[in-house]
This record gives C-alpha cells, sequence and structure tokens, in this order.
C-alpha cells in the first residue's frame, strides 16, 4: 500500500498551478509595480522637465516594463541640501515590469546631470486596506459633567515650590565645584588643585 501513496504524491506535486498567474499571484506573471520619484534640477525649464520624463519613459518601455501614470508635483524644498540645490522639481512615476526590467533606467538617471535625486521603490502587489477611524463625536462617549476629572488633570502648585529643587537643578549643582564665599573663581580654581 505505500507504494501507491508515493505515486498519488507524486502525482499531486507534479501537476502545474492552476491559476497560472506569477509567484505573488498578481495577473502577469513576473510583473511588479514600481514607483519612480526623480528629483530635477529646479533650474530646468518645463520643455527639459518634460523632456526628462519622456527619455525616462522611454526608459521604462525599453527595460520591458510598462510605465503607469506620471504626477508632476512640481518645486518643493529639500529637506537638505543636496549638491548646493536647497529646491527641487519632483516628478512621481508608475511603472509595472519585471525584475531587473527598471536597471537601465537606474543607470540613466544616477548619470543625468539634471537629475539631483532619483529612488525606485518596488510596490506592494496588493495595497493593504486602510480601516476608516470613526468620526470624533462617534468614537467619544459623551462626557458626563459630574463625572470626576481626569487623571492627567493637574492641581495647583504646592504652596511651598522652594523645598525640592529640581533634578536638573540638583544635578548641575552637584557637577559644579563649590567656591568658598568671598572668593573669586580663579582662586577657587587654584584652591581645588587644577
Amino acid at each position: 500500500m505505500a507504494p501507491n501513496r508515493i505515486t498519488l504524491l507524486r502525482g499531486v506535486a507534479s501537476e502545474p498551478c492552476a491559476s497560472g498567474a506569477g509567484p505573488e499571484g498578481g495577473d502577469t506573471p513576473g510583473m511588479r509595480p514600481y514607483e519612480v520619484m526623480i528629483i530635477l534640477d529646479p533650474a530646468l525649464e518645463d520643455a527639459a522637465v518634460q523632456a526628462q520624463v519622456d527619455r525616462s519613459t522611454e526608459l521604462i518601455r525599453s527595460g520591458g516594463a510598462e510605465p503607469g501614470r506620471v504626477d508632476r508635483w512640481g518645486k518643493r524644498r529639500l529637506a537638505y541640501e543636496i549638491n548646493h540645490h536647497r529646491e527641487g522639481t519632483y516628478v512621481l512615476v508608475e511603472a509595472k515590469g519585471e525584475p531587473g526590467s527598471l536597471d537601465g533606467l537606474d543607470r540613466a538617471l544616477h548619470l543625468a546631470d539634471e537629475v539631483i535625486r532619483h529612488k525606485i521603490v518596488r510596490l506592494p502587489d496588493h495595497p493593504t486596506k486602510r480601516v476608516a477611524r470613526p468620526p470624533a463625536d462617534i468614537a467619544a462617549p459623551a462626557a458626563n459633567d459630574t463625572a470626576a476629572p481626569a487623571a492627567n488633570d493637574t492641581a495647583a502648585p504646592a504652596a511651598n515650590d522652594t523645598a525640592a529643587p529640581a533634578a536638573s537643578d540638583t544635578a548641575a549643582e552637584a557637577a559644579s565645584p563649590t567656591v568658598p564665599a568671598g572668593t573669586t573663581g580663579d582662586s577657587a580654581t587654584s584652591a581645588n588643585g587644577a
């Protein structure tokens, strides 16, 4: 009976997948979604920006990928200075392709003088669903006027605030040398042996 069981398992394991889809279950085998963020020199004219976008989409096509939506964000302030630029013209290009199909685009963008920075990011195959939050008036129940105050409400300060110094004050006092009354800082330094 054992030989039949092995034969049965081999027959099941050797059958092809019924869906015919790629390893991630997408529509086309191996086609993955990508986003290409390109930051261009802000001094470029609109025609030069359009020419760079056209070159990028053509390189995407020549690599075997399909260019998608092109979103021009315009000039924006950079988070930090890059190559003496504080602003950049942002362009976002979506594409779908096989792994490695955007390598030519990556090389071309790296060598282009008008490109300040670029990044190619693989997106998840299936976008995650976000759970919508309920509006604030529904989420928080109505508070009863007779309810006790919340625990995080602060009470009025104590009458004697000088009783306990703040932790930062005591640490600063402990770190500084004690200077005898009637002496200057210079004589105290020499008295401490420093």
